[in-house]
């Protein structure tokens, strides 16, 4: 993945096609989520900083839920480090706030403590029902890593359709691939 300043170091997804945040805003627009839930998940990318995000398939290439695998940095609001016992419970209840978003959603893996890295981090798996503005719905699976470091932390989240092409094992290679330089 690519250089940055925090020291987040993870393979490259092999044959994954890099984009940019104005292809990611886009993509959310094609969904057909209520309003409120789109200002939401537009408003949460403000405040972060981008890692990567890579899609499966070529945008302009295809249709339908396009596996994603996305990686930001995120501030916490503090000035001192936090440590996992504070960080936990905060990262528990952020996931639960997302996964609300969605009316059919259903835990695969509850919020967890995991270790990422060599790190304590919290993760969940969810699936739900996505429906796009062209009237097609897709069940997705939505697994997403919080990994905290001190005043900040990285948010890993990997999306695909289980029932069309389940990326499990590609995904679960790259969290093991995942580590800090710093």
């Amino acid at each position: 993945v690519p250089e940055n300043p925090f020291g987040f170091v993870m393979n490259k997804p092999e044959g994954w096609v890099p984009i940019g945040k104005d292809e990611v805003e886009l993509s959310l627009k094609r969904l057909d989520l209520k309003e409120t839930t789109l200002d939401r998940f537009l408003e949460q990318n403000q405040g972060t900083l981008p890692i990567f995000t890579y899609v499966r398939y070529k945008q302009d290439t295809f249709t339908g839920l396009n596996p994603k695998i996305e990686a930001r940095v995120i501030r916490i609001k503090t000035t001192d480090p936090v440590t996992f016992k504070v960080f936990k419970p905060a990262a528990e209840s952020a996931l639960r706030a997302i996964a609300r978003e969605f009316d059919d959603q259903k835990y695969v893996v509850a919020p967890s403590e995991v270790v990422v890295g060599g790190v304590h981090s919290v993760y969940h798996v969810s699936e739900f029902t996505i429906k796009m503005k062209s009237g097609s719905k897709h069940r997705v699976r939505s697994r997403t890593y919080m990994v905290p470091r001190g005043t900040y932390f990285f948010q890993i989240s990997f999306v695909d359709e289980p029932a069309v092409s389940d990326l499990s094992a590609e995904f679960d290679r790259l969290v093991g691939s995942v580590n800090f330089s710093k």
